[in-house]
């Protein structure tokens, strides 16, 4: 939901708290795992709108709760399908978009968890854009039937 006032650093201190945004968390890792290349969210939505701005980020956290940022991404759905032209959304249809996070390398260690935060803000890292009309600020995530998953770099 847009208010203006959803942060990174906010929802990482409670990642799962089900406060303006979504928390998917992993079980505690069995041992090391690197993270090469780019993540990327597969992310079906519906809105109640033309368009959405998601902003996903990936954190490490560790066994006492503490969250590191490891990469984050942004996408405005009406650019899903490239920057040279805009594809608005039919509002109350799920919409598949692709939302690339930025390429990282880091190694989450073992006994710590990767937790997915998906946002529709983020003012640490962007400013919000408004709205054009008033409409209902709810997004839905499509995950039950597997629609939306998060694909990760993993080196073996």
């Amino acid at each position: 939901m847009q208010t203006g006032l959803n942060t990174e650093s906010a929802a990482a201190q409670q990642p799962f708290a089900d406060a303006g945004y979504l928390g998917f968390g992993s079980a505690p890792l069995a041992h090391d795992v690197r993270l090469f290349g780019r993540p990327v969210l597969h992310l079906w939505s519906t809105v109640q709108r033309r368009w959405v701005t998601i902003t996903p980020s990936l954190l490490d956290v560790s066994p006492d709760g503490t969250a590191t940022p490891i990469t984050r991404g942004w996408l405005d759905s009406r650019y899903r399908d490239g920057l040279d032209h805009e594809v608005p959304q039919v509002p109350g249809r799920s919409t598949h978009m692709n939302v690339k996070l930025f390429p990282t390398d880091y190694t989450v260690r073992k006994g710590h968890r990767l937790a997915l935060l998906v946002q529709t803000e983020d003012v640490d890292w962007a400013v919000a854009k408004p709205y054009p009309t008033p409409t209902d600020p709810t997004v839905q995530v499509d995950w039950s039937k597997g629609q939306s998953w998060l694909s990760l770099p993993v080196v073996r």
